[in-house]
C-alpha cells in the first residue's frame, strides 16, 4: 500500500515538475527588453547592412518600465511609445523623428521593418523581432 502511494506521488510530482519546467521556459517579462540593441540582421532585406547603413548602424533603446522607445534609424534618430503583452508586441504607432535628408533605403528599411513587427524573443543576448513566425530583424544587446 505505501509503495503504491510513493508511486502515485512520484507520477504526480513528476507531472508538475514538467508542467513547471515548460511555463518557466515561455515565459517572456517586458525588462528583458529594457536597454539598447544594435541591428545585427533584416532578413529579407534587398540590400545587405553594409550597403544600408554605410556610416552605424541602427539602434533602438527599450524602456519597458514607461513602454518608451528611442533610438537612431541610420540617419535620424526618433523615439515613440510602444506596447507588448507577452510575447508580443506592438511598435506600429507613429515615431516622432528628426528630418534629415537620408540617401538610401537605409531609414525606410528599418522603420518600416520595425514598425511591422508583432512578435518577439530574447535569447543569448540577442532581440529577435517576428512577424508572425518569422524573424524579421535581430539586434545585439548593447553591453556597458
Amino acid at each position: 500500500m505505501k509503495l503504491t502511494i510513493h508511486i502515485a506521488l512520484f507520477i504526480t510530482l513528476s507531472i508538475a515538475g514538467c508542467n513547471g519546467s515548460k511555463n518557466a521556459i515561455a515565459m517572456i517579462t517586458p525588462e528583458a527588453l529594457n536597454g539598447t540593441w544594435t541591428l545585427d540582421e533584416i532578413p529579407g532585406a534587398k540590400s545587405g547592412l553594409a550597403e544600408l547603413y554605410p556610416d552605424k548602424k541602427p539602434s533602438i533603446t527599450f524602456d519597458a518600465a514607461n513602454l518608451k522607445i528611442n533610438g537612431y534609424t541610420g540617419c535620424n534618430n526618433f523615439n515613440g511609445p510602444f506596447k507588448i503583452d507577452g510575447a508580443m508586441i506592438d511598435l506600429s504607432s507613429p515615431l516622432a523623428m528628426t528630418r534629415m535628408m537620408c540617401p538610401g533605403d537605409g531609414e525606410s528599411t528599418f522603420v518600416k521593418t520595425l514598425q511591422n513587427a508583432n512578435g518577439w524573443t530574447v535569447r543569448d543576448n540577442t532581440l529577435r523581432l517576428m512577424t508572425g513566425d518569422m524573424v524579421v530583424m535581430k539586434l545585439s544587446k548593447l553591453v556597458q
